[in-house]
């Protein structure tokens, strides 16, 4: 986690949400496609909750599935898209500054 000045309680989180993004960053160039066994030992959850977390992205259209494996979708470059954009703002500007 980042380093943050601002102190959140945990009384103010939702476990579920960081569980979900564990799941979501299980896959990698090494792990495209998964199991829920797989992403189950690759994040420490629990095997039922790993493949509800697995079918709620298929759901939602961050995942697709054959049933037995899963694998992103190009859904999923929508959670970066606004941060890289900002980012992408920001290198220009820096860049304009420079020459």
């Amino acid at each position: 986690m980042d380093d943050n000045s601002f102190q959140i309680d945990r009384k103010d989180l939702i476990e579920g949400l960081g569980k979900g993004l564990r799941v979501i960053e299980a896959f990698d160039d090494e792990h495209p496609r998964l199991t829920p066994s797989e992403a189950a030992r690759l994040t420490g959850l629990t095997r039922t909750a790993t493949r509800r977390y697995l079918l709620s992205l298929v759901h939602f259209g961050y995942a697709g599935t054959d049933g037995k494996l899963f694998w992103l979708t190009p859904k999923v470059l929508r959670l970066s898209q606004s941060y890289l954009g900002r980012s992408e703002e920001h290198t220009s500007e820096l860049q304009s500054r420079l020459h």
